[in-house]
């Protein structure tokens, strides 16, 4: 059996963890577009590449900076926008990091 991998990144005070399995890719001072006024937990969205991303702020709070955004897959399919202050890199499991997403079975297509 093969070790998951995390991806392991700080966000306010919080250090968190995704697995590398849901992570599409690191964007960089990605626009914000404005958030859902229906919605008071909307933090807004990103376009990167075309593609439309929910700003999701682990542990709440306000965005303070999108100088880094990890753009992962949810497990409902949805795209999602993790913002973080500073990455920490990968290991093999998570420690003490706040898992974000579950781990789920990617089947080949």
């Amino acid at each position: 059996m093969q070790a998951s991998q995390y991806l392991l990144f700080r966000s306010g005070s919080d250090t968190c963890a995704l697995p590398m399995s849901t992570v599409r890719e690191i964007a960089r001072h990605p626009v914000l577009a404005p958030a859902d006024q229906d919605s008071s937990e909307d933090r807004g969205r990103v376009n990167v590449r075309g593609e439309i991303a929910t700003v999701i702020v682990p542990g709440g709070g306000e965005i303070e900076s999108l100088a880094i955004c990890i753009l992962a897959q949810l497990e409902d399919g949805r795209l999602a926008a993790f913002v973080a202050d500073e990455i920490l890199g990968t290991q093999a499991d998570r420690r003490d990091a706040r898992l974000l997403i579950g781990e789920r079975t990617r089947s080949a297509a």
